[in-house]
């Protein structure tokens, strides 16, 4: 389970890490999954799914997967411009940007 113990020390996102140890608490030092969901203060079935997971799937299994959902209105690239921009260039009388001011330029 080598495999484990290297994924953890490379993994940059806090969330996945977390989900590693989990497993690795579980298969590499034989913990419970009780006891692994106490020293982590996670649900008990919260670490049962991370570990069925990892048995399924590997360490793909406990990664995010890509979610549906409402896809965005506007363009990455617009978004961009529009913020290097000063809000009065679109008629907003404010010195910065906020999410409501920059929907309103988006309009």
């Amino acid at each position: 389970m080598q495999d484990l113990v290297q994924a953890y020390e490379e993994e940059k996102d806090a969330g996945i890490k977390e989900r590693i140890l989990a497993v690795k608490l579980h298969v590499v030092d034989g913990k419970s999954e009780k006891e692994v969901s106490k020293m982590l203060n996670k649900g008990y079935s919260t670490i049962k799914l991370w570990v069925g997971k990892y048995k399924k799937e590997g360490l793909d299994g406990l990664r995010d997967k890509p979610r549906s959902g409402r896809p965005r209105k506007a363009e990455e690239e617009k978004i961009k411009q529009i913020l290097e921009d000063q809000p009065q260039k679109y008629g907003i009388q404010e010195e910065y940007w906020t999410m409501r001011t920059l929907k309103i330029a988006l309009l």
